[in-house]
């Protein structure tokens, strides 16, 4: 028996040359990966826990995650975005070669920016939650809405995602989430505030228990700058100062 197609696959394809590697970007030509890029993108070190625990690894068989996990985690990765996006306001494009190699500097954030923008002019109104804000837009991606009929909306949920595909989801949504971030500052403030429960809920509700800790804004800020810095200081040392981080903790993020 063949292996699943994985529906999610295509919309992955439209930003991870961005992230990851040579696929065709909007500008044309390919986008080249540093020799001296880390293992782990930045988005990749924020979300790898949470992925390793909603990663499903059978007895027999190749490991995978549902997409019942991963929606949920994608909107986590989103808001996770938007939140330090928002934080270094004008300061996000000295972010952009931690991101990716565009051919000409300024041309990722406005690409990620322009998607973010996209996104939002899909949902029918103003979000209320930066979870429901990516499982509307991600249901409309396929097809589907929250009133499609169960049978398809259980049969989607229940599709199991290769670890590398949703890792790659969870990165694309952080990196679009910082474009959004940087663009609809008050918008992020107030969608953060109406998220942290919804969020943690849906976590609780993996069995996944978030690495961030925290009940404001501020404090949700200042974990994701902490942890930026210490990445930052060790792969991209010289966007410390462009980025206006070098008052943090440089210490490299840890693994735990």
């Amino acid at each position: 028996m063949g292996q699943h197609p994985d529906p999610l696959r295509r919309v992955v394809v439209r930003l991870v040359g961005h992230l990851t590697g040579t696929l065709q970007h909007p500008f044309g030509g390919d986008i080249k990966v540093q020799d001296n890029r880390p293992n782990l993108t930045l988005a990749g070190e924020w979300g790898r826990k949470l992925t390793t625990k909603a990663t499903e690894t059978p007895r027999f068989g190749r490991p995978f995650m549902k997409y019942s996990n991963l929606l949920p985690l994608c909107g986590f990765m989103y808001e996770s975005g938007a939140v330090l996006g928002r934080a270094l306001g004008s300061k996000v494009s000295a972010l952009e070669p931690v991101l990716g190699t565009p051919p000409e500097p300024g041309q990722l954030i406005c690409a990620l920016q322009n998607f973010a923008s996209d996104r939002l002019a899909q949902f029918p109104e103003q979000p209320r939650s930066f979870g429901l804000f990516i499982l509307t837009t991600e249901l409309q991606r396929l097809n589907l809405s929250l009133d499609s009929d169960m049978k398809s909306l259980k049969k989607m949920f229940e599709t199991k995602a290769d670890p590398k595909v949703a890792s790659e989801m969870l990165e694309i949504h952080m990196a679009e989430g910082i474009g959004f971030g940087s663009l609809y500052p008050v918008l992020t403030e107030q969608l953060q505030q109406l998220t942290y429960d919804d969020s943690m809920k849906a976590l609780a509700l993996l069995g996944i228990s978030a690495d961030v800790d925290c009940v404001s804004l501020e404090e949700f800020e200042h974990s994701l700058l902490t942890f930026t810095a210490g990445y930052v200081n060790e792969f991209y040392p010289a966007q410390i100062s462009l980025l206006g981080l070098k008052y943090l903790n440089l210490a490299a993020p840890s693994a735990d």
